[in-house]
């Protein structure tokens, strides 16, 4: 683990078969469906990300884990759904000034810690392994209506949160997580 800014920076992927450390000193979790994801490069932060915050100034980056989007009550124009969830190859980043969430190369939150948006987002932990952002659908969108929770799911969604935390002791999150 390399420090970045007086934190540490960490590095997880979904189970902890095999462990190994990455050129950049992050700690890299592996596991066998992930490396196929890995192969056709699903689920990596996409070079938009790059854009968004240099790579080397993440906190802590969470690449290839599988990832869900549950609807709740969700409307969008003609579509409506009471409940859907649906399963991708996901990403996950923070770095010390905003948050951002892809599937595949689709971004699904861009938030700076400055937005007052950021302060609506539902942080948690929803197990043991799973990383929980949760918002109403028209934070983002005006003309949607319902909720969006999005989960990550990796071993480290304790040390993930804790980080968080740690960066932005402000965050609305429950005790438990960090």
């Amino acid at each position: 683990m390399a420090k970045s800014g007086g934190f540490e920076r960490v590095s997880f992927s979904s189970a902890p078969h095999d462990r190994s450390i990455s050129p950049n000193g992050n700690r890299v979790v592996w596991t066998i469906p992930m490396n196929l994801l890995r192969a056709f490069r699903f689920g990596r932060l996409p070079a938009d990300a790059s854009k968004l915050v240099a790579l080397d100034a993440l906190i802590v980056r969470v690449e290839y884990v599988w990832s869900s989007i549950t609807y709740r009550d969700f409307s969008r124009g003609s579509t409506y759904c009471a409940w859907r969830r649906r399963w991708f190859a996901g990403s996950f980043a923070f770095s010390a000034d905003r948050v951002i969430a892809y599937w595949g190369s689709s971004r699904l939150i861009n938030v700076p810690f400055s937005d007052h948006r950021f302060s609506l987002l539902d942080l948690s932990r929803s197990d043991s392994t799973a990383i929980e952002i949760s918002h109403d659908a028209s934070l983002f969108h005006p003309t949607w209506s319902g909720r969006l929770q999005y989960r990550f799911h990796t071993n480290g969604a304790s040390v993930v949160l804790g980080e968080l935390a740690a960066l932005r002791p402000a965050c609305r999150m429950p005790p438990t997580c960090g």
